[in-house]
């Protein structure tokens, strides 16, 4: 059995809407998530909506070494995407 929660609004960022999947660690625990992982879950969205720039800056920043080897070929992503067109190549 697979339990899992999702959180009940998708965020909105620079890369498109992000979901929030709450999974317990044991495949046997049925049990809804414990306040310590909604508290953790909550810093995460609100994160998530205030610094999309900041997460848009990582992906570029893993886009970029990646195409210093054969990850981007192997993974079928284009090169020479800019910091504003990787995240439509991200949605794909």
């Amino acid at each position: 059995m697979f339990d899992y929660w999702v959180w009940h609004k998708r965020l909105p960022t620079p890369l498109g809407h992000f979901s929030v999947e709450l999974q317990m660690l044991d495949d046997d625990d049925t049990n809804p998530p414990d306040e310590e992982m909604l508290r953790r879950a909550s810093e995460l969205v609100r994160y998530a909506e205030t610094h999309g720039d900041y997460i848009l800056d990582f992906l570029f920043g893993y886009y970029r070494l990646a195409g210093e080897s054969d990850w981007l070929d192997m993974a079928g992503v284009p090169r020479g995407l800019t910091r504003e067109t990787v995240s439509f190549a991200s949605a794909r």
